[in-house]
């Protein structure tokens, strides 16, 4: 039986076209150096070393400027950074990228939009007070103008987050996202809903880690890798307790609040700011014994200077709770 006659040409042509993609030693390199500087641009950036990260980034864009995961990574360094050109040159990156199929990108951006909405949020506050001039004839108007403006960033913020989980129901950082967007927004029940999500998301996800830490024959840098996802997934749930806690006082469920913020300090005793969140709202509900409690683990955990206006108040309340308790005041 003789081959067909095609055979050989379309053999001939797939060596031809192996031998025209194979890389130079020099391009296998870059390649190389280009993963590493991925790689240790993340390590860097989850360390909060940004000016590190940064670093790396830009080695990396050296030898690849269009690289896409180096971009993404640049745009999250911004993010952070949180300025408002900080913000705007990380929107201007992530909009090169987000479409109805990059969900990573889609929440980069609805990220930089929620941000977005804070700032003109903050401006608003400003020229209302007076704290910040103005060319408006009408101050008051203009910070009506600046809400409104907040309010749009914060919609279309919103709409991408949802984008995001309609392609990956179960993805963290949109969930997340939800949860401060729904409150910003003035909706506490939506806020409570995506909070709650997200606990059972990341619990989850630290029973797993912790389960994969205990195997035998772990590498020692996926277990360096695991117990920085498991650190940071507590840090997670600590401010979703808190988000949580917040949202349920303004829909009226303090006892549901207050279980949230134990359950922070069960995760983070040290976390001194959410004991005094415990402490003012053991107050408004007449809990004078349990405010002054968490008052003074306040006071002994907090690294604020004793001049500032938190330090004031809590000692001042802590004050009004031991009267009330019959204590002697004990700063």
């Amino acid at each position: 039986m003789k081959c067909p006659r095609t055979a050989f040409p379309i053999a001939l042509l797939a060596l031809l076209s192996l031998a025209g993609c194979e890389t130079s030693p020099e391009e296998r390199l870059d390649e190389q150096n280009l993963a590493w500087h991925r790689e240790y641009a993340l390590k860097l950036y989850d360390d909060n070393q940004l000016d590190a990260a940064e670093n790396q980034v830009a080695l990396g864009l050296e030898i690849e400027p269009d690289d896409e995961r180096l971009r993404l990574i640049q745009a999250r360094i911004l993010l952070k950074r949180g300025s408002a050109n900080d913000v705007q040159a990380a929107e201007a990156i992530l909009r090169e990228y987000a479409d109805d199929e990059h969900f990573v990108a889609n929440v980069g951006l609805a990220e930089a939009l929620e941000r977005k909405g804070v700032l003109f949020w903050e401006s608003a506050v400003e020229v209302e007070s007076g704290r910040r001039a103005t060319e408006a004839a009408d101050p008051a108007k203009r910070a009506a103008e600046l809400r409104e403006r907040a309010g749009e960033y914060w919609q279309q913020s919103t709409e991408l987050y949802e984008k995001s989980l309609a392609i990956k129901p179960d993805y963290i950082q949109a969930i997340n996202g939800l949860q401060r967007v729904w409150a910003l927004r003035g909706d506490a029940r939506r806020s409570v809903e995506y909070s709650e999500r997200l606990l059972a998301l990341a619990d989850t996800e630290i029973a797993f880690w912790r389960a994969e830490l205990q195997r035998p024959d772990i590498r020692a840098d996926y277990e360096d890798q695991l117990r920085r996802r498991v650190s940071a997934s507590a840090r997670l749930l600590v401010a979703t307790h808190v988000a949580a806690s917040t949202s349920l006082v303004a829909l009226g469920k303090r006892e549901d609040a207050l279980s949230h913020l134990a359950a922070a300090l069960e995760l983070d005793p040290a976390r001194a700011e959410v004991y005094s969140r415990r402490a003012q709202l053991r107050c408004d509900m007449n809990d004078r014994r349990g405010a002054a409690e968490d008052l003074r683990e306040f006071l002994k955990r907090s690294s604020l200077p004793l001049d500032h206006p938190d330090m004031a108040r809590a000692f001042a309340l802590l004050e009004e709770c031991e009267k009330a308790i019959g204590v002697g005041s004990k700063p």
